[in-house]
């Protein structure tokens, strides 16, 4: 089964940086499994999000990849999440 993992940074990424590299220990990431992850996948469409870089945005997951949530997001992240959970 497909996991994901979640890290949250300590700085703001800069303008150019990118974050082609897996670096899951660098964030102290904990892994989702994707059984939590697919529920919601159509709610999580509704995020904005960058996907990689901050010059890459996107809505949702790069479900491939690297996703960079801004702060911006959280409040509707804290939303779906809270949703899911009263299902």
């Amino acid at each position: 089964m497909a996991n994901h993992e979640f890290g949250i940074m300590q700085n703001q990424p800069m303008n150019k940086e990118r974050f082609d590299e897996y670096e899951p220990n660098k964030y102290d990431c904990i892994v989702v499994d994707d059984n939590f992850i697919e529920p919601i996948l159509i709610d999580l469409q509704k995020l904005d999000c960058y996907w990689h870089t901050l010059q890459n945005p996107g809505k949702g997951l790069a479900y491939c990849g690297i996703t960079l949530i801004p702060p911006e997001s959280m409040d509707i992240l804290i939303k779906i999440l809270l949703l899911q959970d009263k299902l």
